[in-house]
């Protein structure tokens, strides 16, 4: 990506981020690497929908069952992608856009 193109997905990103207050400490919930816990407690914290990410260790069963109970879906870029293709191709009429 150029230099045009990073600055333009970063305030893309800027529009639709919302910034969350950490106050406590995050819980332990991926055993194997202590430092994806901000990550979810991130995600709880802002409400989120969706956690996008192809950490494997975010896809494992312990913390997607966290996530489910928060209201949250773990996805990677692909399936997220897919189901936005989906969702925008129900809302235009069955018209997907080319990529």
């Amino acid at each position: 990506m150029t230099d045009e193109e990073v600055a333009a997905v970063v305030a893309d990103l800027a529009l639709a981020a919302e910034l969350v207050d950490m106050a406590a400490p995050p819980p332990a919930v991926v055993q194997v690497d202590t430092d994806d816990d901000v990550i979810i407690a991130t995600a709880v914290a802002g409400s989120a929908d969706v956690l996008c990410t192809r950490d494997a260790h975010l896809h494992e069963a312990s913390v997607i069952a966290y996530c489910v109970q928060r209201g949250i879906r773990v996805m990677d870029d692909r399936q997220l992608l897919t189901e936005l293709r989906a969702a925008d191709s129900t809302e235009n009429g069955g018209l997907t856009p080319s990529p």
